[in-house]
C-alpha cells in the first residue's frame, strides 16, 4: 500500500512505466471507486431498513427526526465528495488526466472524508448493532433507574426469559412511547394461575388478580382460568418494580416484533457501568 508520499514521488517521474500507470490508478481511482460502492450500497441499506435509524433516533435523541437528519446528512456529503472526485476522474479521461491536480483534489478532501467515514461508521453501529437508550420512570427499580442510559442491541437476538428488552408499545397503549421490562415467560412456556398468583411452568412468578391473569392470556372470562401456553412470536414481561409498572398484566402479551433490542449493559451512570445479567 502505498503512502502520500510515495503517490507523490511516482507523479514527480518525467515518464511512468506501466506499473506506475497501475500503481497511480489504484490509489487515485480504484480505492474511490471501491468507497463509493460501498457508500451507495449503504444508502440503498439504510433505505430499506429506515425503521432501525428512526428508532435509534427516538431512544437516542428522543424523536424521529434528528437521527435521520444527522445519519443521510453525513452519507450525503460523503456521497457528494467521492461523486464530485469521480466526475473529475471521467472528465479529464477523455484527455491526458493530469494525476498531480487528481492528486491535489484527493489530499484536499482525504481528511474530512476520513472523519466522516468514521462517523458514518460509528451511527451504522449504533443504529444496526448496538443502540443507546435512556430509561424513563421507575418501573425498572431498583435493576435499572430513571435517567440510566443502557445499551440493547438485536442483532440475531431471540428473547429469552429474564431478558431485559425494549419494545415499541405503540400497539398496546396507542402512544409513540419505548417501554422497557423483564421477559418472564417466552414462546411454549405454560402460564397457570393457582393461590392468587401467576406461575410460569408451576414456578411462581408474581401475584395477580384474576383479571389481570385473563389480560395476560388474552381472555375475558372466568372460566378461562385455565392452564395457557404462550403462542408463537410472543412474550410475557413484567417491570421489576411490580408496583409502578405498566405491563403485560395491564396489555397482554408482546410481538416478538416489536421489540427493538434487549439490554446489555448500563453505560450511565458511569460509577454504575455493569453488565446487564438476565
Amino acid at each position: 500500500m502505498k503512502n502520500d508520499n510515495d503517490i507523490e514521488d511516482i507523479l514527480n517521474l518525467e515518464e511512468h512505466s506501466e506499473d506506475d500507470e497501475k500503481t497511480i490508478k489504484k490509489e487515485l481511482f480504484i480505492k474511490k471507486i471501491i468507497q463509493f460502492v460501498i457508500i451507495f450500497l449503504l444508502f440503498v441499506f439504510s433505505i430499506i431498513f429506515n425503521k432501525r435509524i428512526t428508532v435509534f433516533s427516538i431512544m437516542f435523541f428522543g424523536n424521529k427526526i434528528i437521527g435521520n437528519i444527522l445519519y443521510y446528512t453525513f452519507i450525503s456529503i460523503e456521497f457528494i465528495i467521492l461523486t464530485g472526485y469521480l466526475l473529475f476522474f471521467i472528465l479529464k479521461i477523455k484527455n491526458k488526466i493530469n494525476y498531480k491536480l487528481l492528486h491535489k483534489f484527493h489530499k484536499i478532501f482525504d481528511l474530512p472524508q476520513f472523519i466522516l467515514a468514521a462517523a458514518i461508521t460509528i451511527l451504522f453501529f449504533m443504529v444496526f448493532i448496538t443502540t443507546p437508550f435512556t430509561v424513563s420512570g421507575d418501573s425498572m427499580n431498583y435493576t435499572l433507574t430513571d435517567g440510566d442510559r443502557v445499551i440493547c442491541t438485536d442483532l440475531f437476538y431471540k428473547p429469552k426469559k429474564e431478558d431485559i428488552v425494549v419494545f415499541d408499545a405503540y400497539n398496546y397503549t396507542e402512544q409513540s412511547l419505548l417501554y422497557i421490562k423483564r421477559v418472564v415467560a417466552v414462546e411454549g412456556d405454560v402460564l397457570s394461575y393457582k393461590d392468587g398468583a401467576l406461575l410460569v411452568n408451576n414456578e411462581h412468578v408474581e401475584y395477580v388478580s384474576s383479571r389481570q391473569y385473563l389480560k395476560i392470556i388474552g381472555r375475558t372470562s372466568d372460566r378461562y382460568l385455565d392452564d395457557f401456553t404462550v403462542q408463537k412470536g410472543y412474550v410475557v414481561v413484567l417491570g421489576d418494580n411490580r408496583l409502578e409498572s405498566y405491563d403485560s398484566r395491564y396489555f397482554g402479551m408482546v410481538n416478538e416484533k416489536d421489540i427493538l433490542g434487549h439490554v446489555l449493559f448500563r453505560l450511565y451512570p458511569f460509577k454504575k457501568i455493569e453488565k446487564i445479567l438476565g
